[in-house]
C-alpha cells in the first residue's frame, strides 16, 4: 500500500511530532477545503469537520465560520494514541465581530484513529498495531499467521478450557502425508494419537461423484489421487499440510455415503469428530465443493484500502510506511462485525454446519476478505484489527461455560440455565431457522450438541426437548416474523408437540424461560411421555412418540380476527362447559394465536390446554396448546395433534372469567 497524495502541511505529520504533543496547524478551514481535491488527508479532515464549522452567536444567529484554524495533535483515547482535531477562531480574519460562545461547547475534539504496522512503534508510543496480510489467503504470509494462532492456542491450552473437549477419534481419517499427489483413507484404532483438522463446508447442488461409496472404499483405503477431489476439498488438504498436520476429516470422504446404517451411526458421533479436531477449517467463502477455499484478494476488515489514508513516516526505520490514519474509529472493532464476517454466508444457513461450528474448539474462518480465528482464548483477524482476547462468540462461550459449571457441580439453577440456553439460543435463535437437504435430518443434525448438553445435565433427551423441562419445552410457536411461509411437513419428523416436527424457524416465550421456574408452578402436569428412535436412544431419527398432559382445558374454534396488527389474523375463541370446572378462569377471545401451519383453516373446532398461566403484576399471561382431535375409527383413547400455540398477555387481569375443567389429554 503506497503513501497517499498529501499537501505540504500533511507531509509534515509524523510520529515524533505527534508524541511530542506538537500541533500541526492548517491556516483555516477554507484552506483545508480547497485542498480536498489534491490531498486525501485534507479531504478526510474536511469530511469530519463539516458538521462543526457553524457556530452560534449569543443573539441566536447562525454563521458559517470558515475563518477558524484547524490543528491536529495527539490525544489519548481508551489508553491509545489517536489524532485529535480542533478548531479555534482567528479573530483578525472575521468579517464581522461576533461574540462567540465557548468553542468547545459546539466543536468538541474530533478523533481519528492512528494505526501502525511497526510493532516496535506501536509498543513504544501506545499506537494501535495492524498487520499487513498477504495478497490472498493462499499466500505464505497467511499460512504463517494461521500457524502462529494455532501454536499460541496450543501453548495456552492448559488455561483455555474450551480448546480441547474430546480425544475420541473418528472411525476414518484421510492421511495427507507429504506426498502432495496421494491420499489414503485410514481407520485409526481407538487409542491412536494424532492431530487432525476437520472441514466444514457446503456440498453444493447436484451429484458428488467424488464421495466415498461402497464401490470405491477398498481402493481409497489403499490410496487415491488428490486430483479426484473438487477444489474446496483439495484446498483444505493443502492447508492442512501447510499447518503441519497429517490427517483431515471430511464427511463425504470419511463416511460411506450409500451405506445407510453407517451414515446413521457416524452422524451420531459428529460431536466427537469436531471436538477432537486440532482446528476446524470453515469454508465461509465457498458456495459449493467446487468453488475453492481461498480468496482472490485479501482486504482489511474495515476496507481500509478504500477509505483509509496512508502516511509515509520518515521517522520510521528504513523510511518505510509505518503510520496509517483511519477515517473513524473503525466499525470492525465491534464484535458484531466479526460475527457478520464469519456468519453472513450460505454455510451458516445450513443445518448440519451449526453443530460443526459450535462444537469446534478452534475455528479458522476462510472468508472472502481474509483469515479469521476463534478459540476460547479470543478472536483474531489476519490484519490485526480484531483482537478480542478472553472473549468469543456468544453462544459458544455461554454453552461452554454452562456445560463446565454444570459438570463441576449439580444445582437446579445451573441445570435451568443450561436448559434455557438450549431452548432460547441453540434451538430458537440459531438452529431452527437453518435448512437441511433431507428433512429427516432435522433432529439428527443437532444430536451432537444434545449429547454434550445431556452429558452435563444428566437428563433424557426426547424429540428435541429435555424431560426435566418438558412444559417449558412445549412453549414454542412458529416465528412468523422470520418465516414468510410455514407449512406442515408431509414427512413425519417428530411428534407434533416438538419444535422439530416442522422445518420453519420457531421462537420460545421468554417469560416461561425465566430460570424455568414458571413451569414448576404450571397448572399443567406431565403424566407420561415417550418417543422411539431408529437408534434406540434419544438422539436418532424419531419414528414415534406422544405426551400425556393433565391440565385446565376448554373447547373452542379458530376464527378470523377483525384487527390484524400483530402479523397474524387468526384468533382462538373459547367455548366453556360450566360443569366440572377448576379454579383457573377461562380467558376471553385470544388474539395471540399463531398457527403451526399458516394455511390453517378457519372455523375449526379445537381443544385448548393451558400449560402456562401467571399473574406477575397487574396483568396475566397465558400459554396454551391448541389441538385438533384425530380420527378414532377403532374407538380407542382419543388423541390429539397440535395445530398452534397461544401466548397472550391480558391487561388488566380479569376476575370475572368462567373456570375450566381439568382434563387428561394425549398428544401425538
Amino acid at each position: 500500500m503506497g503513501a497517499a497524495t498529501l499537501c505540504q502541511t500533511c507531509q509534515t505529520i509524523n510520529i515524533d511530532r505527534l508524541v511530542a504533543d506538537e500541533r500541526i496547524f492548517y491556516p483555516s478551514v477554507t484552506v483545508v477545503n480547497s485542498n480536498t481535491s489534491s490531498c486525501r488527508m485534507c479531504k478526510l479532515l474536511w469530511d469530519r469537520l463539516q458538521g462543526y464549522i457553524k457556530i452560534r452567536s449569543e443573539d441566536g444567529k447562525s454563521y458559517a465560520e470558515f475563518h477558524h484554524s484547524v490543528s491536529v495533535r495527539s490525544a489519548e483515547k481508551s489508553g491509545q494514541i489517536c489524532f485529535s482535531l480542533n478548531l479555534r477562531p482567528n479573530r483578525d480574519e472575521l468579517a464581522i465581530d461576533v461574540p462567540l460562545l465557548a468553542i468547545r461547547e459546539y466543536v468538541p475534539g474530533i478523533s481519528l484513529k492512528i494505526w501502525t504496522d511497526d510493532i516496535d512503534l506501536a509498543r513504544k508510543h501506545r499506537l494501535q498495531w495492524r498487520r499487513r496480510p498477504g495478497p490472498t489467503t493462499r499466500s505464505a504470509e497467511s499460512l504463517q499467521i494461521a500457524k502462529e494462532w494455532l501454536q499460541n492456542c496450543k501453548e495456552h491450552r492448559a488455561t483455555a478450557k474450551g480448546c480441547a473437549w474430546s480425544r475420541v477419534r473418528p472411525s476414518r481419517l484421510i492421511y495427507c502425508g507429504q506426498d502432495k499427489s496421494q491420499l489414503r483413507l485410514f481407520a485409526p484404532s481407538p487409542d491412536f494419537a494424532c492431530s487432525l483438522t476437520a472441514l466444514s463446508y457446503v456440498w453444493g447442488i447436484g451429484d458428488a461423484p467424488w464421495k466415498t461409496l461402497k464401490s470405491n472404499l477398498s481402493k481409497r483405503s489403499q490410496g487415491f489421487g488428490i486430483a479426484e477431489l473438487p477444489q474446496t476439498l483439495t484446498d483444505a488438504i493443502t492447508l492442512t499440510r501447510g499447518l503441519g498436520i497429517e490427517y483431515i476429516w471430511i464427511d463425504a470422504l470419511c463416511i460411506v455415503q450409500d451405506d445407510e446404517y453407517e451414515w446413521e451411526q457416524e452422524s451420531l458421533t459428529m460431536h466427537d469428530v469436531y471436538s477432537s479436531a486440532e482446528v476446524t477449517i470453515i469454508a465461509c467463502s465457498s458456495f459449493s465443493s467446487t468453488s475453492g477455499l481461498f480468496n482472490k484478494q485479501t482486504r482489511t476488515c474495515d476496507d481500509f484500502e478504500t477509505y483509509g489514508i496512508t502516511i509515509a513516516d520518515c521517522s520510521a526505520a528504513g523510511g518505510r510506511t509505518s503510520l496509517l490514519v483511519a477515517p473513524h474509529s473503525p466499525y470492525h472493532q465491534d464484535i458484531n462485525t466479526f460475527i457478520h464476517q464469519t456468519r453472513s454466508n450460505l454455510l451458516f444457513r445450513r443445518g448440519w454446519t451449526f453443530q460443526e461450528w459450535l462444537l469446534s474448539p478452534r475455528k479458522l474462518y476462510m472468508t472472502e476478505t481474509q483469515l479469521l480465528w476463534e478459540c476460547s482464548m479470543g478472536l483474531a483477524s489476519e490484519d490485526g484489527f480484531h483482537t478480542f482476547e478472553g472473549s468469543h462468540l456468544y453462544i459458544s462461550r455461554d454453552l461452554m461455560a454452562s456445560i463446565d459449571a454444570a459438570t463441576k457441580e449439580y444445582s437446579k439453577d445451573r441445570m435451568a440455565a443450561l436448559e434455557r440456553l438450549w431452548y432460547q439460543e441453540v434451538v430458537a435463535e440459531h438452529y431452527s431457522q437453518r435448512a437441511t437437504t433431507k428433512q429427516s435430518d432435522r433432529l439428527i443434525a443437532i444430536a451432537g450438541i444434545a449429547k454434550v448438553v445431556g452429558s452435563a445435565i444428566q437428563e433424557d433427551f426426547t424429540a428435541g426437548l429435555w424431560k426435566s423441562s418438558l412444559i417449558a419445552g412445549l412453549c414454542w410457536r412458529r416465528c412468523w416474523r422470520r418465516s414468510a411461509t410455514g407449512r406442515r411437513t408431509t414427512q413425519y419428523l417428530a411428534p407434533s408437540w416438538s419444535w422439530a416436527s416442522q422445518t420453519y424457524a420457531v421462537e420460545y416465550i421468554d417469560l416461561t424461560m425465566d430460570k424455568l421456574a414458571s413451569y414448576r408452578g404450571s397448572p399443567c402436569e406431565v403424566l407420561d411421555v415417550w418417543t422411539r428412535t431408529n437408534s434406540g436412544d434419544g438422539f436418532g431419527i424419531v419414528i414415534g412418540g406422544e405426551i400425556t398432559l393433565r391440565a385446565p382445558t376448554f373447547r373452542g374454534h379458530i376464527g378470523k380476527r377483525h384487527e390484524q396488527t400483530r402479523g397474524h389474523h387468526l384468533g382462538l375463541f373459547p367455548h366453556v362447559d360450566p360443569q366440572n370446572c377448576c379454579d383457573v378462569a377461562c380467558p376471553g377471545v385470544l388474539g395471540g394465536f399463531v398457527a403451526d401451519d399458516e394455511s390453517q383453516a378457519q372455523n375449526v373446532a379445537v381443544t385448548a390446554v393451558v400449560i402456562h398461566h401467571s399473574k406477575p403484576t397487574e396483568c396475566e399471561y397465558w400459554g396454551i396448546l391448541v389441538l385438533e382431535e384425530l380420527p378414532n375409527p377403532a374407538q380407542c383413547s382419543t388423541k390429539y395433534r397440535r395445530v398452534g400455540f397461544v401466548w397472550e398477555m391480558m391487561f388488566p387481569a380479569r376476575d370475572d372469567l368462567p373456570a375450566m375443567p381439568i382434563e387428561t389429554t394425549i398428544i401425538v
